[in-house]
């Protein structure tokens, strides 16, 4: 049995081919199964429909909010939690402002937001008389719009430009601003970095309904943020753009249309592996100042072999389109380039030396370019680099050398040590005010401890994430272990990542990382004991993977222990006999929030931690369930994975069985998934 959510629904090409192939794997489920559609296209819902909801619909039409919904929402915008007395007069007139909405809720957030900079009754009254009432022809654009018209010049030119994206993308908000910032529409200010001033538009523009922040599922630290832009506001900006935003698809492909003259920003979309000579056809027609093209998983195109032609570029992505020996850019004819993506092409092993040329490049993105070696030793010259992307570079031997020079930077997502005239060694990080995730590899290149020291990774403090690895094998213990000492991070790190660290100990600055979330020590063979976790309070994921001579997690677990992991994995730790050395506290819940458990190859654990007692089940279940006692140290969890335990013996560690009204115990009230593989001596 099953219940299937597809929410918002478009009628799209060989849509009803599609739906008859789903719905016919969909016949298989079990009595009570269900689907649940929503779509604003009522000939979709009449197709969709199986319940008949009248003689003539087979879909039931959602009723728009009632007038005080729409009021609490244009109250709440415009004046957050405080109403005071001196704002009667802008209450008063809210009503008559809800009766613009008919009901909608993203007008009413539009005009609420709009509203909440403006303090006066005339102000107010103005709007008042510039909102059309939305109607069944115009729906609640007109709305919208007078939230864009509302916007400063400047963050105008930022959201018309997303029209660029097509409908639900979801856009990786730092890619946005690089391109924002490639395009000249926002720059530095009065010693406010160009990246602030995105930052701050954006949020500006999520406060107004214009973008909404994309939740995600993932535990942790997660390096990316990405937004979306609601279908009605995404309309918005394409009439805001007039034109010169254009998404390329395989319609207009197949159709031989050409560009707009108007157009300046092109992104090639749903043409993956296929061919497009759009733009080169267009620019033969009429010369067209192109400043943004991107393109994506694309072959044998005959727009990028004419590169040199747009001397116009300002950002130009090749994101997993070079195939073979030849580099179709030549930097000589595009030196106004700001933004240049080159990531996921594995035929890259070198860039050419003339790269280093461009001397306005801003954002060089490389990641994974697995093939690459090499970068342009002559990068020092590119004064004006800020963002440069190397993660998943790994043949990548050495940095450039003086790399230092380039005191813009303030993203390198890998440096990789060198220890030679011709590369850059640890110190040229010294004076970069580096932010964000970076990773730093070879190691065991860094001979003193005094050059890790000079880095002053504890004064960057923009850095969020941080990436230690040594070459498999290399390095002295006691070099090691000074390294790592000397490579403090300041206390707002959000996620560390250790890999083969030949050390005995954990630096004593890992236990200071009181804003936490992740911790994963990879190949670390001589650890064999972790700081106390209780001083990391926030910490969600932790995987341990290769610390053969580990025995435990701590040695006593209290309740802030592991008060907020959610995912724990611990795989090859030969030595690993127990979670924690002197037990539980009694009554305390071990993993209280834990939600996935993944334990493999470690060979001497014979069970889980003490279970502890739940007077009340976790889900809140009713009368029934009330009257369970039920035990257990992950009330939470809902994956668990065990491979290869071979002394593994019991769920509990008392090896207590306890019944309730002749039912066992219940160990994981909430698992959902369970994969047992190769564990010998567990009988359950």
């Amino acid at each position: 049995m099953y219940l299937l959510v597809l929410d918002d629904i478009w009628n799209e090409e060989n849509f009803l081919d599609k739906w008859e192939k789903l719905k016919a794997c969909l016949k298989q489920g079990g009595t009570g199964s269900a689907i649940l559609t929503t779509t604003r296209d009522k000939d979709i819902a009449q197709l969709m429909g199986t319940v008949d909801i009248s003689q003539q619909t087979k879909y039931h039409v959602v009723s728009t909010l009632s007038k005080k919904f729409i009021e609490e929402i244009i109250e709440t915008r415009a004046f957050g939690l405080h109403k005071s007395k001196e704002k009667d007069e802008l209450l008063s007139l809210v009503g008559q402002i809800a009766d613009k909405c008919v009901g909608s809720p993203l007008a009413a957030k539009a005009l609420g937001s709009l509203l909440g900079n403006k303090t006066t009754k005339e102000e107010w009254e103005g709007i008042l008389q510039r909102s059309n009432v939305c109607d069944s022809e115009t729906g609640i654009l007109p709305i919208l719009k007078l939230s864009y018209d509302d916007l400063p010049t400047y963050m105008k030119q930022c959201f018309a430009f997303c029209a660029l994206y097509p409908k639900d993308d979801h856009i990786d908000k730092d890619n946005l601003i690089q391109l924002w910032m490639a395009n000249g529409f926002i720059s530095h200010q009065k010693k406010v970095p160009a990246e602030t001033m995105g930052e701050q538009i954006v949020k500006e523009m999520v406060s107004r309904s214009f973008f909404e922040y994309v939740e995600t599922r993932e535990f942790g630290y997660s390096s990316t943020t990405y937004l979306k832009i609601h279908d009605l506001m995404h309309d918005v900006a394409l009439s805001a753009s007039e034109k010169e935003c254009i998404c390329i698809t395989k319609e207009m492909v197949r159709s031989g249309e050409l560009l707009h003259s108007a157009a300046r920003h092109i992104n090639y979309i749903e043409t993956r592996k296929g061919q497009s000579d759009i733009l080169y056809h267009s620019m033969r027609k009429v010369t067209t100042p192109i400043q943004t093209v991107l393109f994506a998983w694309l072959s044998n195109n005959q727009d990028m072999t004419h590169l040199p032609k747009y001397i116009s570029l300002r950002a130009l992505s090749m994101l997993g389109s070079i195939h073979g020996d030849g580099f179709p850019l030549q930097p000589k004819y595009v030196l106004h380039l700001r933004y240049l993506d080159l990531s996921s092409n594995s035929d890259i092993v070198a860039l050419p030396e003339d790269i280093s040329i461009l001397y306005n490049l801003q954002t060089l993105k490389l990641s994974g370019c697995d093939n690459l070696s090499r970068l342009p030793k002559e990068m020092k010259y590119m004064t004006a680099l800020r963002h440069l992307y190397t993660d998943g570079c790994d043949m990548l031997e050495y940095m450039p050398p003086q790399l230092g020079q380039l005191t813009s930077l303030r993203t390198v997502t890998c440096f990789v040590v060198g220890n030679g005239s011709d590369c850059s060694g640890i110190k040229e990080l010294k004076d970069l005010n580096i932010g964000g995730s970076i990773e730093l590899k070879q190691l065991e290149n860094v001979i003193e401890a005094t050059s890790a020291e000079e880095v002053n990774l504890r004064d960057k403090k923009e850095l969020r994430e941080l990436i230690l690895r040594w070459t498999n094998g290399n390095g002295e213990e006691k070099q090691c272990q000074e390294v790592l000492e000397a490579l403090k991070a300041h206390s707002g790190l959000q996620a560390l990542e250790i890999y083969s660290y030949q050390g005995t100990g954990c630096p004593s600055w890992m236990g200071m990382l009181e804003k936490l979330v992740k911790l994963c020590l990879y190949d670390c063979r001589e650890i064999n004991q972790l700081p106390p976790l209780c001083q990391l309070p926030k910490l969600q994921v932790v995987h341990l993977d290769g610390l053969k001579k580990l025995k435990s997690l701590c040695s006593r677990c209290t309740s802030s222990t592991f008060g907020k992991l959610k995912d724990l994995m611990l795989i090859d730790l030969d030595d690993f006999d127990s979670f924690c050395s002197q037990g539980v506290e009694g009554g305390v819940v071990a993993f209280p929030e834990l939600e996935k458990l993944h334990i493999e190859r470690c060979k001497k654990l014979t069970a889980l931690p003490e279970a502890a007692v739940l007077r009340d089940p976790p889900n809140g279940g009713g009368d029934d369930c009330t009257r369970l006692v039920v035990r257990s140290a992950f009330p939470r969890l809902k994956e668990l994975t065990f491979i290869d335990l071979g002394s593994f013996e019991r769920w509990n560690a008392a090896g207590e069985t306890e019944v309730v009204g002749g039912q066992p115990q219940i160990i994981f009230p909430l698992l959902q998934i369970a994969y047992i593989e190769r564990c010998a001596q567990f009988f359950f």
